[in-house]
């Protein structure tokens, strides 16, 4: 089957339509002829791209993409469009949308650095590859030897995990045999680096695998000690666990090997301790940028009233301590953080502590904000959100919607189409002051908005 790619999607990818189904093929253009078949997982059916036919059609914004993997690599997916018109991909379908129901100026910040960008990739280990899954599949891999997204900091640990990992077979885990021992490696910078090994849970019960991974294990931490002298930057070892059957990364459990268990990240003129396993912005120059134009406005409005200060999805309390910061600590009577992950908590205190003693009064629970019952609410407050890709649970709009206390909300969302549908059940309860959009990750389908919302009279 073949399909005339006629105009390219916000995912960055062209639009294919098949018995009155639409679906998205990557790496085209307009005129490119998509080759391509269908096929079942479960209940979905996907479109698996056989072969691409290049048309010689001159269109300005195509440019010759900067990764030799790119094209099959699911890392990147516009590498051959110019920066600007990716930008306008991404945004312009829900730029309409908000103008229309807002009538408000959005503000854009599209990334100055386009490459070089992440402070964070997770790479899956194989028997015979390290590198990231093929677009649309799980089941297939492309073995890198460069990232162009990744600190090079990053480059330079993957480079010499691949030259090491080479002489020690059977430590790559397959797949379809279930053997090995590295599932993955995840390589976090900041002002220092973490690099976590994702390890097959029990690999030691078998002797032989034991000997070969300690003995891989201080291969590599030599290797590390001599880059660290090399070129005056640290940087930690994590490992962790996982079963046969899970294709995760970087998970809480393990044990640190080398050096220290938390790594250093700035966001904006701040810098904070973050754990190899906490959340944190892949790319916090934007994020930090599109949080100093929303407190700007926030800050235009006279405050009269003092705050609580509410952050949910709170990870190590990074936004909630930026917005103290920023705000004119006056206005704030306390600040209270709500996260499921205990670790970032934990850590979340100690960042408040670190940058605020005993200045303001300050709790951070633990807990899942999709099954809470109870909020604790005590004050006139500020409302700081962000949540993972699938958005709002339905009972926290509700009890944003019902709870008269809240005033002003800073809502930052990865997924900016999912966010536009929730500002539609609470528009009329709250004035949008502003809309910001961002983006932290050029070359792929990914950006965030953040919109500062303040209640109605």
């Amino acid at each position: 089957m073949e399909f005339r790619i006629k105009k390219i999607l916000p995912n960055l990818e062209g639009e294919i339509e098949y018995k009155q189904k639409k679906y998205s093929a990557p790496f085209v253009v307009p005129g490119d002829i998509v080759h391509f078949k269908i096929k079942r997982f479960g209940r979905k059916t996907k479109l698996i791209v056989t072969d691409i036919i290049k048309q010689d059609i001159s269109l300005d914004y195509v440019i010759p993409p900067k990764c030799k993997h790119f094209g099959e690599c699911g890392g990147c997916k516009a590498q051959h469009l110019n920066y600007s018109y990716q930008w306008y991909l991404k945004t312009n379908e829900l730029k309409n949308l908000y103008l229309n129901s807002f009538l408000i100026a959005i503000k854009e910040i599209p990334s100055v650095n386009i490459f070089h960008y992440r402070n964070r990739m997770d790479f899956l280990v194989s028997d015979d590859c390290v590198g990231l899954r093929k677009p649309h599949r799980f089941d297939e891999f492309v073995d890198i030897e460069y990232c162009h997204i990744q600190k090079e900091e990053a480059n330079i640990i993957l480079n010499i995990f691949r030259n090491i990992i080479k002489k020690y077979k059977n430590l790559g885990y397959n797949r379809k045999t279930n053997t090995g021992v590295i599932k993955y490696i995840t390589i976090r910078i900041g002002i220092d680096g973490m690099i976590i090994f994702t390890l097959l849970k029990d690999y030691d019960k078998q002797e032989d695998l034991k000997i070969l991974y300690n003995n891989f294990i201080d291969e590599f931490i030599n290797n590390i000690k001599q880059l660290e002298s090399r070129i005056n930057y640290s940087f930690s070892v994590k490992e962790c666990y996982v079963d046969e059957k899970a294709e995760i990364s970087n998970v809480s459990n393990g044990k640190i090997v080398y050096n220290h268990s938390y790594l250093k990240i700035p966001f904006g003129e701040l810098v904070f301790n973050v754990p190899a396993d906490g959340f944190f912005q892949p790319n916090p120059e934007i994020i930090s940028k599109m949080l100093d134009n929303a407190i700007e406005d926030f800050l235009k409005h006279k405050q009269n009233e003092k705050y609580q200060l509410i952050d949910l999805y709170c990870g190590a309390g990074i936004l909630s301590i930026y917005l103290t910061r920023k705000l004119n600590q006056s206005i704030l009577t306390s600040v209270m953080g709500i996260e499921i992950i205990e670790s970032a908590i934990e850590l979340a205190k100690k960042n408040f502590e670190y940058f605020f003693g005993d200045q303001i009064p300050y709790n951070f629970i633990t807990a899942d904000l999709n099954k809470i019952k109870e909020i604790p609410i005590n004050n006139t407050s500020i409302l700081i959100l962000d949540p993972p890709r699938s958005g709002l649970h339905p009972k926290i709009i509700e009890w944003i919607i019902n709870t008269p206390q809240i005033k002003w909300i800073f809502y930052l969302s990865c997924n900016p189409p999912k966010q536009y549908e929730e500002m539609q059940k609470i528009k009329s309860i709250f004035d949008v002051e502003s809309i910001i959009f961002g983006d932290p990750f050029p070359h792929t389908s990914h950006w965030e908005s953040l919109i500062l919302l303040k209640r109605k009279v």
